[in-house]
């Protein structure tokens, strides 16, 4: 095929009157077909018809059938109803203490996850989840003689953890025992439970 393209333009190309009529009707060609697809002809009298006519400039308001208002009905009644009891379940939820078997420390509550004894070290330690409020529980570690708002942690034992008020010393002491039960912490996909 590429040798009879090229053998077609170079008889072409010898001819120089041959090549210019037909690149002169190639741009003809070219421009009335696209005059044809661009340009639509309108007559002058079609054109001063459609000036004077007169179209209606108003429509009608759309209407919804029985069906469709009887079915948004339902669901905006069935919308509102979910509505109504979420809010009382909120309301109930927020009424609840956040922290199930927490003990209560003045305005915070905590709860014993876990207690970490060394001996060769000498070191106690223990995980403790604590709210403080009606905020969002998280979880700490603590030692011996840390403070929890005026209380101190005097004592980590395997079972119990020891709090006393400093300024009220002849107070009891408030034990906080170790809770087993489930964390109201949200654990990631890749956190490891281990008790």
């Amino acid at each position: 095929m590429g040798a009879v393209l090229r053998q077609a333009w170079q008889s072409l190309s010898a001819q120089p009157a041959k090549t210019t009529l037909v690149l002169v009707l190639t741009l003809l060609l070219l421009g009335s077909d696209f005059r044809s697809r661009l340009y639509t002809p309108i007559d002058l009298s079609n054109q001063q018809g459609f000036a004077s006519l007169q179209l209606p400039a108003t429509a009608t308001a759309p209407r919804q059938s029985e069906p469709m208002q009887r079915w948004l009905a339902q669901s905006s009644a069935h919308h509102a109803q979910q509505a109504a009891e979420a809010e009382s379940t909120a309301e109930a939820n927020s009424s609840q203490v956040a922290l199930p078997g927490a003990t209560e420390l003045d305005d915070s509550r905590l709860v014993v996850r876990a207690t970490f004894i060394s001996r060769s070290l000498n070191q106690r330690l223990a995980l403790i989840e604590l709210q403080q409020g009606d905020g969002p529980a998280r979880l700490i570690t603590a030692r011996e003689q840390d403070t929890f708002g005026r209380f101190q942690l005097t004592q980590i034992g395997v079972h119990q953890l020891r709090f006393t008020d400093p300024a009220k010393p002849d107070q009891a002491a408030i034990i906080a025992p170790v809770f087993a039960g489930a964390s109201t912490l949200q654990q990631g996909p890749n956190d490891a439970s281990e008790n």
